[in-house]
């Protein structure tokens, strides 16, 4: 999917040559757009930009439109790119593709919009662009020697053009925007981590780890943090729509406000696994986002709060986001989210097997990419009788799930006892231990057993009316945490399979903490790609019953088309 052009060396040493002198550095950098921060990749020790590059076209009065995509949107939602190339949307935003399924080369470390927001770029460490949508090729640094890790990427206004931004301070331009200077001979150990640019384009800042600001062009110098101790290294940082202030974000979540920006809150101390890595500014001038690494957003002042409502189940931590046109509700987490475990990747087909296929044995073709199998016997607190022979079939592509339920009455040791405390008499309690000791009993039959032979790419647990439930959707609630937490305590990828109707009948409609994938069953009709979004294919069905992305569509032998292998339950990854 890479789409880019290189900009010829002769086009390059034309324009160098025609530059007034105290234009024409010996290095020449670029950087991403103001209202999209970057990841702050590690540190690398700076080298020395030997080649000069520069191929941006010469100012042409009128070419400038007056404001870019982030300055007039209306209903803002946004997009986050994760490591590995995927995009997750959300505030209903369109997605115009990723790299979910054909991984970059070298991590993604931005991403930026076009100015009409159907399209973006990905950059990635090497200086690789990719566009999607009506993103235009400019041209970019794949394959080029060239000093430390591009970390950021701003796009000039109305999308006409770009700057890459490396940590050892280099900038570098392709189409319109001009070259107006780097930090290459100011960064040593201090490397750069993000940059933003005025709201004409016509000048830019660099900031550092240590939070040294570095203005440029028309960019007004407006302070920064150097000198000053820092708990945790600069990650982030947005300018103002008036382009006469900006924030720096950290690791942390601390937040530094200069010039015209308001203070409008930081985020809770992030853990070091789960950094603050990326922020954006509200287009309508008021407040702000900040991204933590595992896609927990928190939206200050005016920003509004689009989502997720928690961290999600990555395979590779959120590095970038982007304000984005959407309606203003809800996620876009579909085909080119990115977001499968393990080896299910996108269209990944597959089966799902457990005790009713044990009498007599009876088992799909084996080889499939998806082999998911029941570890009990249709009940918490039992055993699938065939999970050896299952989990052997199921082979590379082997996942597990178990059953859910509440707790008996009157209840027992397993109920009234656990990590919630002794409870005799409390139900909540019991609840919440019932959930944690069955998993536990689950891990330990497939340990035990000895009969998986790989370990299982995902858990998933199965909420289903047709076992024992309490009236007390709270108590119903407090079983699956109390197993979500069991599984995710060792380390653990963990889903769940119900339905809307199911998940509120039992829950009352939860949401987990972390937001977990789900496992949708599709009903009686059409193509299990279709029912990967937010919503069944007529609309009247929200799929996302518990906050997180359908990762994998099941359908049932009487599935109108019929799924391929009649009498199994057929699986297909999102």
């Amino acid at each position: 999917m890479r789409q880019h052009r290189r900009t010829s060396y002769a086009r390059s040493l034309r324009e160098r040559l025609t530059r007034p002198s105290a234009v024409r550095p010996s290095t020449v950098c670029r950087r991403r757009r103001g209202l999209f921060a970057a990841f702050a990749v590690a540190v690398l020790a700076p080298t020395t930009l030997l080649a000069v590059r520069a191929s941006a076209a010469a100012e042409r009065p009128g070419n400038r439109p007056e404001r870019a995509l982030s300055a007039t949107l209306s209903t803002p939602g946004y997009w986050m790119a994760t490591a590995d190339g995927g995009i997750i949307g959300y505030g209903n935003v369109a997605l115009h593709g990723s790299l979910a399924t054909n991984r970059p080369a070298s991590p993604i470390v931005a991403i930026v919009p076009t100015a009409d927001g159907g399209g973006y770029w990905m950059a990635e460490a090497n200086g690789t662009v990719q566009a999607f949508g009506d993103a235009a090729t400019y041209g970019d640094l794949a394959g080029d020697a060239f000093g430390g890790t591009v970390v950021a990427m701003v796009v000039a206004p109305g999308g006409t053009g770009y700057w890459l931004a490396t940590s050892s301070g280099g900038v570098y331009t392709f189409g319109d925007p001009a070259y107006e200077g780097s930090a290459m001979h100011t960064v040593t150990t201090d490397p750069v981590v993000a940059m933003a640019s005025t709201p004409d384009g016509k000048g830019y800042w660099l900031v550092t780890a240590e939070g040294h600001v570095h203005a440029f062009g028309d960019a007004t110098d407006l302070g920064g943090l150097g000198g000053v101790h820092l708990t945790s290294p600069i990650s982030a940082m947005t300018v103002t729509r008036s382009g006469h202030g900006y924030w720096l974000a950290a690791a942390d979540g601390a937040v530094y406000s200069f010039g015209d920006a308001s203070f409008d809150g930081s985020a809770p101390g992030s853990p070091p696994g789960d950094p603050i890595v990326a922020m954006a500014a509200n287009p309508a001038g008021t407040g702000y986002w900040l991204v933590r690494a595992d896609a927990d957003v928190f939206a200050f002042g005016g920003a509004p709060a689009r989502g997720p409502r928690g961290p999600l189940e990555l395979e590779s931590p959120v590095v970038a986001v982007s304000v984005a046109p959407g309606t203003g509700s809800g996620p876009t987490l579909g085909a080119f989210a990115g977001l499968n475990a393990g080896t299910y990747r996108t269209g990944t087909q597959g089966f799902d097997v457990s005790w009713p296929q044990c009498r007599p044995p009876l088992l799909p073709p084996s080889g499939q990419g998806i082999g998911i199998v029941g570890i009990e016997d249709g009940y918490s607190f039992s055993t699938n009788p065939c999970f050896s022979e299952e989990a052997a079939w199921a082979g590379a592509g082997l996942g597990v799930y178990i059953n859910t339920d509440s707790p008996p009455s009157p209840p027992t040791a397993a109920a009234t006892a656990g990590p919630a405390g002794n409870c005799p008499t409390n139900l909540s309690c019991q609840s919440y231990n019932w959930g944690w000791n069955n998993a536990q009993y689950a891990m330990g039959v497939l340990t035990s057993d000895g009969a998986a032979l790989t370990t299982p790419v995902n858990w998933w647990l199965d909420v289903e009316t047709g076992n024992s439930w309490s009236s007390n959707t709270s108590d119903n609630a407090r079983v699956i945490q109390g197993a979500v937490d069991a599984l995710r305590s060792k380390g653990l990828v963990v889903g769940v399979y119900s339905t809307n109707y199911l998940w509120k009948t039992i829950t009352g409609g939860y949401t987990p903490s972390p937001l977990l994938p789900e496992w949708y069953p599709m009903g009686y009709a059409g193509n299990p790609q279709s029912w990967c979004g937010t919503t069944s294919p007529d609309g009247s069905v929200a799929l996302e019953f518990s906050g997180g992305p359908v990762w994998i569509v099941q359908a049932p032998p009487y599935a109108n088309p019929p799924n391929t292998t009649p009498n199994f339950d057929e699986d297909f990854a999102c």
